[in-house]
């Protein structure tokens, strides 16, 4: 009986914080702190930055290291 009233009321409850709280942007938050925390995420952009500037052979020699050669 406990497991049935368990099931049945955590996992509405469950659904409706965790919905409160991406829409109250907490979710996307996080994820943008941990983007500009990852080293992986600032070359990526750092070598976008330079594809577009044209320079190929520093976005080769900045994304070798993530390639491990």
């Amino acid at each position: 009986m406990f497991i049935i009233i368990f099931f049945v009321t955590y996992i509405p409850l469950a659904t409706m914080i965790g919905w409160l709280y991406y829409k109250r942007g907490v979710v996307p938050v996080d994820q943008t702190v941990a983007a500009k925390a990852s080293p992986w995420i600032q070359d990526l952009a750092k070598a976008i930055l330079l594809l577009v500037e044209g320079k190929n052979e520093e976005v080769i020699e900045l994304m070798k290291k993530w390639a491990g050669k």
